[in-house]
């Protein structure tokens, strides 16, 4: 019995395997599984208005204004990881959710807490300080710009560029 049906159990195996995750997805985003086996949403898709793309882009300058490349600042990290920790105060903001999925009888709890403490930001400010020192720059702060860039969908012409936050992140100690 088992040979005559062994693809439509097998098939059977792997749609029970594969909910899982779709149903942690469908309760919240943040849920979804690595390795991933839904395509992305959410914060890396672009915004579409019309015949327009919205972007954002994340620049860093210098106190005079002038253009820092991210990897001066940042090192190795790769510049789209940039924006999610600025919004996180680089690892600094606290931290603690509790989220539980309950559907009978199945009771997942998930729990997601930050791993760092205040004086660990001094650690962060050094190493940004550091990446300057190696790049040859030396000031005092560094200010985050965050734009939001306006692209023609069909040519991806340049239509608009607005800034939409402007932050200061002190170098001295």
């Amino acid at each position: 019995m088992f040979c005559k049906n062994k693809y439509t159990i097998l098939s059977f195996i792997l749609f029970i395997i594969l909910v899982v995750p779709f149903y942690l997805r469908y309760r919240d985003s943040r849920f979804e599984v690595y390795p991933a086996i839904l395509l992305p949403s959410g914060a890396s898709t672009i915004k579409r208005n019309g015949d327009t793309l919205i972007l954002k882009k994340l620049e860093i300058k210098t106190p005079e204004g002038k253009y820092l490349p991210s990897q001066n600042v940042f090192g190795e990290i790769k510049e789209w990881h940039i924006p999610y920790l600025r919004e996180s105060d680089f690892g600094m903001n606290s931290v603690n959710e509790r989220q539980t999925l309950i559907y009978n009888p199945v009771h997942i709890e998930l729990e997601r807490s930050n791993r760092f403490k205040p004086c660990d930001s001094n650690k962060v400010i050094e190493y940004f300080r550091n990446n300057l020192k190696l790049s040859g720059i030396d000031i005092d702060y560094i200010v985050l710009e965050t734009w939001e860039i306006y692209l023609n969908s069909k040519d991806f012409k340049l239509l608009n560029k607005e800034e939409v936050s402007s932050e200061k992140i002190n170098l001295d100690e």
